[in-house]
């Protein structure tokens, strides 16, 4: 069975209240680190993007010149320089996301919130009977057969 994250579009939206929902099960989450994974994700992808819409227009633009029979050298080498940043930039956005998703994985279940927070004040578990070997002490085992 493969592990469950939380949705990433409830930290997306509402990062602040997911923390204090997680506070109530003592777990501090890191709200600065997923800020900063979540924003260079964000450029890298629109940077992405944008280097991909580049290429489109001047794959276009090939084959207009092409159409004419004019030189259309310049720009394709342009293309192909763009081809190879798109690739270290999918690299990149590729390890982006393991980290972000390594990060969602850390993170537990939010509570609902009609699950009411625990107030102890001492431990409710308490040792009532106590049998068997212990270090430093020796006792009698019981036997089960």
């Amino acid at each position: 069975m493969f592990p469950t994250m939380i949705d990433i579009q409830l930290l997306r939206k509402d990062i602040d209240a997911v923390a204090a929902r997680l506070k109530t099960r003592k777990f501090e989450l890191d709200v600065n680190a997923f800020n900063v994974l979540e924003s260079e994700r964000r450029q890298l992808q629109t940077q992405t993007e944008e280097m991909q819409a580049r290429r489109n227009s001047l794959s276009k633009q090939i084959g207009i010149l092409k159409g004419k029979k004019e030189d259309a050298s310049a720009v394709m080498t342009e293309v192909s320089g763009i081809g190879d940043q798109l690739k270290a930039n999918e690299v990149a956005l590729a390890e982006l996301q393991a980290k972000l998703s390594e990060f969602m994985l850390s993170i537990p279940n939010v509570p609902h919130e009609s699950v009411p927070v625990p107030v102890l004040t001492k431990p409710t578990n308490s040792e009532f009977f106590d049998f068997g070997f212990r270090a430093g002490k020796t006792r009698m085992c019981l036997k089960m057969w």
